[in-house]
């Protein structure tokens, strides 16, 4: 399917390609407390298109975007069928991030999102690593970089394992994950803002995951989303449920599997996760994963259904 965009910004043509989750059995819905409606293989010509790390819906929650480990937006459009599958994008659309001067980044190191979760109706958050910052941009048309405060540790995090993870709670609070940073515990070392001040804590890892997304639900509580690679195992990833009432300050965060795929069910480098209501009720989580721009990956948008 060969879709185009009407939209603003830098239009471009993305194919998509429908992929079974589950090659042995494809009609397979359930998966721990998902149900599947659907991955979609996108593919685009354009020279700047792939390498998402973060994913996040718009207001109005009918349009998503993702950010480039590249420095760009990704603004695109899910399509649902009558049974409410994935069936398409639509309005796919690509915009240079732009700095604090309101200019391109100069270079990838300069200009590497890792997260993006929108603060309110007029602004998203966005995380990068390398050159460790969160800024503030308007929506839904982004100009110049607005500083945020962060941490003063976060700039210690390791130049390629820094905040991968971003969720914004009720009360102006936040909670960022770091990919390779290690807590005195062994998690993965996190922080929470309590609507005036940062709060380190820690975040449990187990198996050889990290965490490369999270987002809050209607109630706080969070969902963590997960990867692990390995030469032999290949990709696998999992969704974690972390309790709303367990994010206060000091804690050792402790996540519930809500579900896991590991080979041979097909995933990838999966690095965004975005919640949604669903028209009627119910709670839809879209994920995307970051090709690295590499013919070995792929970018992959998955679409499930919480169970609560």
């Amino acid at each position: 399917m060969l879709v185009s965009s009407a939209a603003a910004a830098d239009p471009i043509e993305v194919a998509t390609q429908s992929v079974a989750l589950d090659p042995e059995r494809p009609d397979r819905a359930n998966f721990g407390r998902l149900q599947w409606l659907g991955t979609l293989h996108l593919t685009s010509t354009h020279g700047q298109f792939g390498g998402y790390s973060g994913l996040e819906t718009l207001a109005g929650d009918e349009r998503l975007v993702a950010v480039s480990d590249y420095g760009h937006w990704f603004f695109f459009r899910p399509l649902r069928d009558k049974a409410g599958r994935l069936a398409g994008v639509d309005q796919a659309a690509l915009e240079p991030m732009l700095d604090h001067k309101g200019l391109p980044f100069p270079s990838k190191g300069h200009g590497d999102a890792e997260a993006v979760r929108r603060e309110n109706p007029g602004a998203v958050l966005v995380a990068f690593e390398r050159f460790h910052r969160v800024v503030r941009y308007a929506m839904p048309t982004p100009g110049a970089a607005q500083a945020v405060s962060i941490p003063p540790a976060m700039r210690n995090l390791p130049g390629n394992g820094g905040i991968e993870a971003l969720a914004v709670l009720s009360g102006g609070r936040k909670l960022m994950i770091a990919e390779e940073g290690r807590a005195p515990d062994g998690g993965a070392l996190a922080w929470l803002h309590d609507g005036k001040q940062w709060h380190e804590l820690s975040y449990g890892l187990s198996d050889g995951f990290a965490a490369t997304d999270a987002a809050a639900l209607p109630n706080d509580d969070v969902l963590v989303l997960e990867r692990r690679y390995t030469v032999f195992g290949g990709v696998s990833a999992r969704i974690m449920r972390v309790a709303g009432a367990a994010l206060i300050p000091g804690a050792a965060l402790r996540g519930e599997a809500v579900a896991e795929f590991t080979p041979p069910l097909r995933v990838d480098n999966m690095e965004g996760l975005a919640v949604a209501p669903e028209p009627g009720g119910g709670t839809l989580i879209y994920l995307i994963s970051d090709d690295n721009r590499s013919g070995l990956q792929r970018t992959l948008l998955m679409l499930f259904r919480l169970a609560l």
